[in-house]
Parts: C-alpha cells; structure tokens; sequence
C-alpha cells in the first residue's frame, strides 16, 4: 500500500499486518504520508478470492476508495475489484494485462505447472522468470525473484494455474478511470490484448519500445512516471 505524494526523499517502508472480518489475516507494506490518496499495489492469488480480500482489507484499514495497480495476475484481481465495486476504484493501472487471462500462453504454461510435483524445479522457476522480460535486468535482483517462486511448493502453484483459468470477467465493464500500461515485447500478452483491453475501459494506453511482460522490473523509472502521469 503507498500514499501518493510528491517527496524529494522516498519514504521508508513499514509493515504490518490485519486480520479481516472473513478471518484471513493479510500482512502488507505501508509506504508514505497516511494523509496523502491511497494505492494499493496488488499481487494475488485466486482472483475472485483476491478481490474480495482486498475490499475486506479497504474495510478493515478505513479505506473508503483508492487507486489499484496490478501487474500480470494483480491486474486481474484490480479488474475483478472493478468489478465487484466500481465505487470504491477511484482509478486503476493495469500493467502486462489482457481482456482475459487464459490465453493459449497462460494455458500452455498452466499445463506445464500441472506436471510439476513436490518442490519445483529451479530451472522451471528460472525458465519462466526469465521469459517475462526483454529488457536487461540485474542478475542479483532476478535471483531473488527465482528464490522467492521457488518457496511456493507445486500445489500452490497448481492452485494459482486453476484460477488463471478460472477468471471470467464481468461482460459489462465497469466505468473507471484507467490506465492500461506495457510493453511491445511481452511474450504474456500481446500488443493487440493490451489495445483491446484499453478500449474495452475506455483506457489511456501506454507501450514502450524494447519492454516484456515486466515493465516494473525493466524500466522502473518509465513505469513510476506513467503512474504519476495518470495521477494529475
């Protein structure tokens, strides 16, 4: 979660942790001036089950509205808290998304995760974060990010293919300020998925040049001035 807020200091990180009215408890990292408008940067696991989550999370921290950003599968759980209450997205950044997530590069990788047993493979894990960028990006960082999917054991990764395939989008798509945001070389979702999805919100749309899946991770800088761009 940050509070947007122009600062010449980037603020520190704090962390803590909530327990919502359904019983999960959720930790979660807090960056910036609690008096500045709410971002919540999603992440996620079953989508529906995400979305609902978060809005239990909004409740439970007094949040009446805030501005969501998701990348890849979080995308998908900021379009599914679209839609379950529009009200409460005061606007929304989609980063690597598509209109629907189970594409035949999604289904050919959730087939491939449905074949892993027990602890998965390191090279599995490396082969798939490896895919998603085009970009250069630091060997150090790409290590953590394999060390952190390798923690997930096989079943959980099963669980998270079934909701990839799972998700279905509202048919109607709700009327929320938003910007849709990649990269011309992401091998997740094509160039034409990200125009449709834009035209489908009625998005601003912004791709850039040399960029995969992780626009985060391989221009953070683009990706941080795209995000205060929409917020003026």
């Amino acid at each position: 979660m940050v509070h947007f807020a122009a600062a010449a200091v980037v603020p520190l990180i704090s962390f803590a942790d909530v327990r919502l009215s359904n019983g999960v408890r959720l930790h979660y990292a807090q960056q910036g001036p609690e008096t500045a408008p709410v971002i919540l940067l999603l992440h996620g696991y079953r989508i529906e089950d995400m979305a609902d989550d978060v809005l239990l999370f909004m409740d439970a921290l007094k949040i009446p509205s805030a501005t969501v950003v998701g990348h890849s599968r979080g995308s998908f759980v900021a379009q599914a808290l679209a839609d379950k209450a529009p009200a409460r997205v005061t606007g929304m950044v989609l980063m690597g998304s598509a209109p629907l997530f189970a594409n035949a590069n999604i289904r050919e990788l959730a087939a491939a995760v449905d074949d892993l047993h027990g602890p998965v493979v390191r090279d599995f894990v490396r082969e798939f974060q490896y895919s998603t960028v085009f970009a250069p990006v630091t060997e150090p960082f790409m290590l953590n990010a394999i060390a952190n999917s390798e923690r997930m054991p096989a079943r959980i990764w099963k669980e998270v293919a079934r909701g990839f395939l799972d998700y279905r989008p509202a048919k109607t798509r709700p009327r929320v300020r938003t910007l849709v945001i990649g990269g011309r070389k992401d091998t997740v979702f094509s160039v034409e998925e990200h125009v449709e999805l834009a035209r489908q919100f009625d998005a601003r749309l912004e791709l850039f040049d040399g960029i995969g899946h992780a626009l985060h991770w391989e221009d953070p800088n683009a990706f941080t001035q795209g995000v205060r761009r929409f917020l003026k």
